[in-house]
């Protein structure tokens, strides 16, 4: 209590997120391209069409993960829980390593998915994924992903509410074609590949459980809510999990 004391601010930001922001801001953070990709290799290498099993095992595990960071963002609300949890137990080089270990986590992700974002379009609009990458210097560098990473900084740092307004739109409508997906292809899933359910048995279900946990990766938002309670961040990330698993689940049937 001493140290959280300690870390308390004078000067402390606003507190704009409510339930439904902080639900789609979780679902943001872990809904993406691990559902299309990670399934395909968990069910051929390890558990087959027990890989719904594998997902599910995820997503306690994940579940389990989220709530230690929930307890700490309010126990630490300052500059992020983990960030202050390290500073005020172990000391100010610790705390160091530990955020910039996720300020370098967020680069290289931001980066990635900047990237893929340029290649989608670049093929939507029939050309090559690195149409949009010029030579220079001897480095590639695609504009239209430094073009989006600009965009999407400028919105964050606009504000709060208003960049987690705007990715309520978007997740949205990402989940709304992913179940629109999802129902076009059910018919078109063979029961036959359900007979042999668990081909490598217990062992190849919780090594499947290994791959497929990246797809939850994103479960340390340290957000504080709208109120300032750990209920409401346990009740966002319950009604996260509950629908990330149930679409990841899904997904893994009709694959």
């Amino acid at each position: 209590m001493e140290a959280s004391a300690a870390l308390e601010s004078k000067n402390e930001l606003k507190k704009v997120l409510g339930l439904p922001l902080l639900v789609f801001i979780c679902l943001g953070q872990i809904i993406g391209s691990g559902i299309f990709v990670l399934t395909g290799v968990a069910a051929h290498d390890n558990a087959g069409p027990a890989v719904v099993v594998s997902y599910a095992i995820s997503a306690v595990m994940a579940f389990l993960s989220a709530v230690t960071f929930v307890e700490m963002a309010v126990d630490y609300p300052l500059a992020g829980s983990s960030f202050n949890y390290c500073l005020a137990v172990l000391g100010e080089y610790p705390a160091f390593i530990t955020v910039w270990a996720f300020v370098v986590d967020a680069i290289l992700a931001g980066g990635a998915v900047a990237r893929s974002w340029s290649s989608y379009l670049a093929q939507l609009c029939g050309k090559n994924s690195n149409f949009f990458k010029i030579q220079h210097g001897g480095y590639d560098l695609d504009v239209v992903a430094m073009g989006i990473t600009l965009v999407v900084t400028a919105l964050v740092a606009y504000g709060t509410k208003e960049s987690a307004s705007f990715n309520l739109v978007f997740k949205g409508t990402t989940i709304i074609l992913i179940i629109v997906v999802l129902c076009l292809s059910y018919p078109h899933a063979h029961r036959s590949n359900l007979e042999d359910f668990f081909p490598k048995h217990d062992s190849g279900v919780f090594a499947g459980a290994a791959v497929v946990f990246f797809a939850y990766n994103g479960m340390g938002l340290k957000a504080p809510p709208e109120s300032g309670k750990v209920k409401s961040l346990v009740l966002a990330f319950s009604c996260t999990y509950m629908l990330v698993c149930t679409t990841f689940c899904t997904a893994a049937l009709t694959a």
